[in-house]
């Protein structure tokens, strides 16, 4: 058995008021998710004018406590003038 695969938490769903259970699939398929957005987007912002992205930093935290789970994150990108 993985590690992934024994991995399951439960929370209050704030929307609902219900218990749910998170498992570590659908963890691992929505870090995917976020991977394929973020490539999808450094496609598209790879250049703007006579700037090209010259830096990229991804951040993904999770925070897990007796009555918390918070996940929070940010994407940092530097463009640097291109020289002719």
């Amino acid at each position: 058995m993985s590690s992934e695969s024994s991995l399951s938490i439960a929370y209050r769903d704030h929307l609902t008021n219900e218990m749910a259970l998170l498992k570590g699939r659908d963890f691992s398929d929505q870090l995917d998710k976020l991977k394929s957005a973020i490539e999808y987007m450094l496609k598209k912002m790879e250049k703007l004018g006579d700037y090209e992205l010259s830096e990229f930093t991804a951040k993904v935290g999770v925070e897990m406590g007796m009555w918390v789970f918070k996940a929070d994150g940010s994407i940092e990108m530097k463009w640097t003038k291109t020289r002719k």
